[in-house]
């Protein structure tokens, strides 16, 4: 039968279907399961939390886009408001084993294949468990351009900035900004030499 946008919507404990996609609270084989704590499962139908995706083919569980292309606007994208210190878990990534792979606290903090329950190495923190000669932190750019690490002390002078040029020599340089600028030490990547 037909229903009126505004009114009361009372199924009796029956489904409600769109299509071939059903939204119950039955347990069933709905595409959409609420259930009586509130909590909605998308492709599952026990939600362990206000909203569960699962599933179980291949592709993405879920897709967040905003394509506002406005140059004015700087609020887009996922916001996730959680959390007040360490103890606290804002965003957490695993696999499929329930392994960390990347963590945010309450705090700030970052780990990034830590596994660990709180994070108290520094800002970020990251580790592999690989043996070999993988790269833990691997920062690449064009033969032609600096690939630099600054470290700064609250403002945009009294740097010190380490890396390689566009030579692809290493340095380590001081001064108001990186990129060569203020070497104080670089290795020859031809020959080794070390220039002070």
């Amino acid at each position: 039968s037909e229903h009126i946008a505004g009114a009361p919507l009372n199924m009796n404990g029956k489904y409600l279907k769109l299509n071939n996609a059903w939204i119950s609270n039955d347990g069933g084989n709905e595409g959409i399961r609420i259930d009586n704590n509130g909590n909605v499962g998308i492709g599952t139908a026990n939600p362990g939390a206000k909203l569960e995706v699962s599933r179980t083919d291949a592709g993405w569980a879920s897709i967040i886009e905003n394509i506002n292309t406005l140059a004015t606007d700087t609020n887009s994208g996922l916001l996730i408001k959680a959390g007040e210190d360490a103890l606290d878990t804002v965003l957490n990534v695993q696999d499929n084993a329930g392994t960390n792979l990347l963590k945010v606290d309450g705090s700030g903090n970052v780990g990034i294949g830590t596994g660990a329950a709180i994070l108290n190495k520094g800002k970020l923190e990251v580790k592999t468990t690989t043996s070999g000669s993988n790269s833990v932190i691997a920062i690449n750019s064009p033969g032609t351009a600096y690939a630099t690490i600054d470290f700064y002390n609250g403002g945009t002078t009294n740097i010190w900035g380490l890396g390689k040029d566009d030579s692809n020599n290493f340095y380590i340089d001081t001064g108001a900004a990186s990129g060569g600028a203020g070497t104080v030490l670089s290795i020859d990547r031809g020959n080794g030499n070390v220039n002070i």
